[in-house]
């Protein structure tokens, strides 16, 4: 939910011109496939969620779909705060927002000097790294990359042994490379 969350933030957050840039993860632009409900299931939920939105619902995620590594997906198994039950209204927002980030006119209102990296794995069945990339594509900025990691799950962060340390430093370098030149960065900087 959190890449969703940031990205839904760059083009509509009280405070998104305060951005040196943005940086997500395997973000809910659309649900994958093997796990999309059926377009009923979307309504009937969003009608639900008008008269009833804070009426609990368990979506169970699979566990096994969190990372290639067994030992992180246990964990996730055993961890009480990664509970399975949300809020009819919770779940239809998720959703909602995705759709807006899908949406054409969205593309258009991200800031134009605005870096922007979003990383997905081919193997995430949780979401769509297809929506993501194709969600990058259509961004109307100067700085975006898509960086796509084959046959990698949902919990990227988590893979297994050299890939995290692979992912962590990609990211340190997209960093790095974008310090010196944001202008946020620059204007804090030319204060010390």
């Amino acid at each position: 939910m959190g890449g969703g969350v940031a990205l839904t933030y760059a083009y509509s957050g009280t405070h998104r011109d305060k951005l040196a840039g943005v940086f997500t993860w395997s973000p809910l632009v659309d649900v994958a496939p093997a796990v999309r409900p059926p377009g009923f299931v979307v309504a009937a939920g969003r009608i639900a969620a008008k008269f009833f939105p804070n009426q609990k619902i368990v979506q169970k995620l699979d566990a096994s779909f969190m990372s290639r590594d067994r030992d992180v997906c246990r964990e996730f198994a055993k961890d009480p705060l990664c509970h399975s039950t949300g809020t009819l209204l919770g779940l239809a927002e998720m959703l909602d927002r995705g759709q807006k980030l899908r949406s054409p006119e969205v593309e258009k209102k991200f800031p134009e000097a605005l870096p922007i990296l979003v990383c997905h794995g081919t193997g995430d069945k949780i979401t769509d790294c297809t929506a993501s990339r194709r969600f990058v594509e259509a961004l109307q900025i100067n700085d975006k990359t898509f960086k796509e990691y084959e046959g990698w799950y949902h919990k990227m962060h988590a893979e297994p042994g050299e890939d995290r340390v692979q992912f962590a430093n990609y990211v340190i370098e997209w960093i790095k490379e974008r310090c010196s030149s944001s202008p946020t960065m620059a204007a804090s900087t030319s204060k010390l």
